[in-house]
């Protein structure tokens, strides 16, 4: 029974008028699908229930459902619009998958489309992948499909727990899992010999390899055929030919070990080995065989199928992830079992003692019935990742971006209230810049920090406010390139005082700076938020994997962001460079070769590379993936500029740390003295003092009247 084709009436994110989609056709009990993708913020599509009601196929009623708005801008990266695409053709019987050659075709296609280099997963693809399956197994076997399903499923497996967990609320696992089971047992007929005199074939309708990417083809004149990938691999074993009954995997070599290309060896089991010395092979990850006595109660079978999974990737219950260490597991009472497609069994299992699992480190599992089954214990690793569950590391980088931002917003306000108190400091242009540039630094920390945040961004998703959304990404936007623009001023600023000795100002100097530095960064986020809109928008795997913000995308991050900040990035450190030269020539002419030049030449080298945002350049490096590390250092460096600063312009800066003194404390001295002390050291902060002291006292006060 079968729901028929219905209409369906649903608005997309960022589209104001509703469009007609149509429910694909669908098998009673089986969810179905819209024809054009339509996905949930979270990267499940949006599906309907194929019921029996009155006897008859009906669809689940949607009068009670609200308003669907769903996504269908999947980015660059996405395979989803392709799967749907292959599952719409097989429901519309343009690829006839009854006959072999269309069935062929239909799994190599499947899998070229998941193998596809710099291709990601999403929860709804698990799904698609899921139904594609389904209707792939109910056809005749084939050794051909076999393969590419097996070259699929390592695909899948590699994919993070974020990912499957969320596939797995629409039970797609467990019918990934299940069909894939079903076709692997009914495939053993037809890819091994049926009697010992055909022990040296491949099988009566296979006379060449099997290929499928990602997939070595293992056969032997033993009897024994296997599909082997990184993580899945599944054996089909005749018996008759050499009493195999089993197979041992390890993970160096040994004497009778075979090399199996996706990094592990492995020997075949007989029935009359013995299971203690087994047990005492060295390197042994994990077997699996049937002694003598319970072959000779099966010995009427003709094959067996061992199926290898690296990890429990597919085994999900619900939204939870079964693994656990050794010691949880005997806590909670844990043992072997085996997974029913619902959850863990222990029934015709039996553990051995669990008094010795800690000290014992095989486990064994004996059972009374031929099925798949596992020690509880987890573990297991991913080849790749294609979504997946927010890692400890990022988690790390998340604590430190926000104890980086909230020191820096607190370091800009320690420097605006140095302003307040000191009036001759906060009368000199370079302080004015100064206060710019922790205005700029302040607008972006608090955009970051308090703001734009994954579940701020998700929130304006789920509620259809895709204005709001763009709105704030052309914020954050905006306020990157203000940042630079700053830098630039300063950089040019300091390139003038320290290496021209030049101040060439005119009339209204700081308004003109402050307006191109201000006015010039909305040019091309104007641009991007009016022509490319969307580019704000996280995409549905950003926001399925809990990292999607509102911030520029695609092409729009490249063009809008990356490349003005690596332009900005090279001048600057060709002027800090060139400035860092002159200073250092200038205090060898002057004769200055006091102990604490060095010391003062690093502080100028720090000071200089922050404020000329030359701590973005690890950012860069993080972006290409050149290494996490310059993630790490990115986050340090980038969100601590104010608190720098602060330390810099405040703490090492003596005379507004006496400011600070005589406010705190005014029987150390006054204020007028401070400001009359200030014009004698130097009133733009460290980076002038030793350039002005080596100078003529006339130059002095000029210098320190110009500033930056």
């Amino acid at each position: 029974m079968i729901c028929q084709a219905e209409d369906f009436r649903h608005k997309y994110f960022g589209e104001k008028h509703p469009q007609i989609n149509i429910w694909k056709r669908t098998s009673v009990g089986e969810l179905g699908t819209l024809l054009d993708v339509c996905l949930q913020s979270n990267g499940l599509p949006v599906t309907r229930k194929c019921e029996v009601r009155k006897l008859r196929a009906q669809w689940e009623s949607t009068d009670q459902w609200a308003p669907v708005v769903c996504h269908r801008d999947f980015g660059n990266n996405s395979i989803t619009s392709e799967l749907n695409d292959l599952h719409a053709a097989i429901l519309e019987e343009k690829l006839n998958i009854s006959q072999a050659e269309g069935s062929r075709r239909t799994a190599a296609q499947l899998s070229s489309i998941v193998r596809q280099g710099q291709r990601t997963i999403q929860p709804g693809d698990v799904f698609l992948i899921a139904q594609v399956f389904t209707l792939l197994a109910r056809q005749e076997p084939d050794p051909i499909i076999g393969a590419d399903l097996v070259s699929v499923c390592q695909v899948v497996m590699s994919c993070g727990k974020q990912v499957l967990r969320l596939s797995a609320q629409l039970n797609a696992t467990n019918v990934l899992l299940s069909q894939f089971e079903i076709y692997m047992d009914a495939l053993a007929g037809k890819i091994l010999p049926w009697s010992t005199d055909g022990c040296l074939t491949v099988g009566p309708e296979l006379d060449n390899e099997i290929s499928s990417p990602g997939v070595q083809d293992f056969h032997s004149d033993i009897g024994v055929r296997g599909l082997i990938t990184e993580n899945l691999t599944v054996f089909f074993i005749n018996p008759d030919c050499d009493n195999v009954t089993g197979i041992a995997i390890f993970s160096a070599s040994g004497q009778d070990r075979r090399w199996a290309t996706s990094g592990f060896w492995f020997r075949f089991l007989r029935y009359f080995d013995d299971l203690d010395q087994i047990k005492l092979e060295p390197d042994l990850e994990t077997a699996v065989f049937l002694p003598e006595k319970l072959w000779n109660k099966i010995k009427w079978t003709n094959h067996l199928i061992f199926k290898v999974y690296a990890h429990g990737a597919f085994l999900l219950r619900n939204d939870k992830f079964n693994s656990f260490s050794n010691a949880r597991a005997i806590s909670k009472g844990s043992g072997c079992g085996f997974w029913n497609y619902e959850t863990w069994s222990s029934e015709g299992v039996t553990s051995s003692n669990s008094s010795a699992f800690l000290s014992d480190p095989i486990v064994e599992c004996h059972t009374n019935h031929l099925t798949q089954f596992s020690f509880l214990v987890g573990g297991g690793y991913r080849i790749s990742e294609c979504g997946q569950e927010v890692p400890i590391s990022h988690r790390v980088l998340d604590i430190i971006s926000i104890v980086g931002c909230a020191l820096s917003l607190l370091g800009v306000l320690g420097i605006f209230l140095t302003a307040l108190i000191s009036k001759t400091w906060r009368k000199q242009l370079a302080t004015k810049v100064t206060l710019h540039f922790c205005l700029a630094i302040s607008f972006q920390m608090l955009l970051f920090m308090l703001l734009n945040t994954d579940y701020m961004s998700e929130q304006l998703v789920v509620n259809e406010n895709a204005i709001a959304c763009v709105a704030l990404g052309a914020a954050m936007h905006y306020s990157v390139l203000v940042f630079f623009s700053w830098t630039l001023v300063v950089a040019w600023r300091l390139f003038q005082k320290l290496v021209w000795v030049f101040d060439y100002r005119g009339s209204n100097y700081v308004l003109k700076v402050a307006v191109g530095a201000w006015g010039v960064p909305l040019i091309p986020t104007l641009l991007e938020a009016f022509f490319d809109f969307k580019s704000y928008l996280p995409s549905v795997a950003q926001l399925a994997a809990n990292n999607g913000i509102c911030y520029p995308s695609g092409y729009g991050l490249i063009l809008g962001v990356v490349l003005p900040v690596i332009v900005i990035i090279m001048i600057n450190l060709g002027l800090a460079a060139y400035s860092l030269y002159s200073i250092t020539h200038i205090k060898e002419d002057l004769g200055r070769t006091d102990g604490k030049k060095s010391k003062q030449e690093i502080r100028h080298s720090i000071m200089l590379f922050f404020l000329m945002g030359l701590t973005w350049i690890f950012g860069i490096f993080a972006f290409f993936h050149l290494g996490e590390i310059f993630s790490y250092l990115f986050c340090i460096t980038a969100t601590m500029q104010g608190f720098v600063m602060f330390v810099y312009y405040v703490i090492l800066y003596k005379v507004n740390r006496e400011a600070w003194v005589a406010l705190v404390c005014p029987t150390t001295g006054n204020m007028d003295r401070m400001d009359i002390y200030c014009l004698k050291e130097s009133a733009v902060g460290v980076l002038e003092c030793f350039k002005i002291n080596g100078l003529s006292n006339l130059k002095a006060v000029k210098g320190v009247q110009g500033g930056l």
